[in-house]
């Protein structure tokens, strides 16, 4: 099985639009192709920007952590059948591509309502930034 994971500077594993590559391989023999991950530098759809790029690579199943996915980038995903693997946040892109087979394994249809990002939070008030800080007033 093809998989993907988008994947931080220091290794581990990331949300859709928050490491700045995305580390695709096969689960027979885990040596992964890196491709740049155009959804980290996106100014809008960053999660659709970052799972076209993985389609585009044919991938079948995502390894994320937990609100990896927004609900419009998980309902394309399931359209278009990847599947997903939930994985904790702090894992090693390393550590699951010694895992081959027994990872693809885990691949689930779709994800639970409970671990996809809030609906709208991604873009609402800083579609610019890469990060959370709000400076007292500032308008919303």
């Amino acid at each position: 099985m093809r998989l993907a994971a988008v994947v931080h500077q220091d290794g581990t594993i990331a949300r859709l639009p928050e490491g700045p590559v995305i580390h695709v391989w096969e689960s027979s023999d885990g040596a992964p192709r890196i491709i740049e991950n155009p959804g980290y530098t996106a100014t809008s759809a960053r999660r659709l920007a970052t799972l076209r790029a993985m389609l585009a690579e044919s991938v079948e199943a995502v390894c994320t952590p937990p609100e990896g996915f927004c609900p419009h980038s998980h309902r394309e995903a399931v359209h278009q059948s990847v599947r997903f693997i939930v994985v904790d946040p702090g894992v090693t892109a390393e550590s699951l591509q010694q895992q081959g087979d027994a990872l693809a394994a885990r691949a689930v249809a779709q994800l639970s309502p409970d671990l996809l990002a809030e609906p709208g939070h991604h873009a609402r008030e800083h579609p610019h930034e890469h990060h959370h800080e709000h400076s007292p007033g500032q308008a919303g």
